[in-house]
C-alpha cells in the first residue's frame, strides 16, 4: 500500500487531513488508488497533537 498524498484543510475552525491510499502492482509504475483517510487534528499543549474521526472512504471507480 501507498499513501502518496496528503491534504489539509480548515472547516468550521476545525483541521483536517486526508490520505490517499493506493496500492502498487508489479507491471505497472503508478498506483490504484481506492480511496482516502481522512480524521481531524486536535492540539493540546505542550506540542502535543492527536487525530479523531479517523474515516475510510473508498472511491467508486479506482482506475
Amino acid at each position: 500500500m501507498l499513501g502518496d498524498w496528503i491534504s489539509y484543510a480548515t472547516i468550521d475552525n476545525q483541521l483536517t487531513i486526508k490520505y490517499a491510499i493506493g496500492i502498487t502492482q508489479d507491471k505497472h509504475p503508478t498506483p490504484s488508488y481506492i480511496g482516502e483517510i481522512s480524521a481531524n487534528i486536535n492540539y493540546y499543549k505542550d506540542g502535543t497533537f492527536t487525530i479523531s474521526n479517523l474515516e475510510f472512504e473508498a472511491y467508486q471507480d479506482n482506475n
